[in-house]
């Protein structure tokens, strides 16, 4: 049971890490002016 609470916990931190568009990146996209939907979420949308 140990091994398993571990494993999931850190498989969360790792993705929670490397998964790029955080709460914090939108807060600062939204500063400068960006909007944070079509730049972090669609990856490939331009703003029109």
């Amino acid at each position: 049971m140990l091994p398993t609470l571990i494993g999931i916990v850190t498989i969360t931190f790792l993705i929670i890490q490397f998964v790029p568009g955080g709460p914090i990146d939108q807060m600062k996209s939204l500063l400068r002016g960006h909007s944070a939907s079509m730049t972090e979420a669609g990856g490939g949308a331009q703003k029109m």
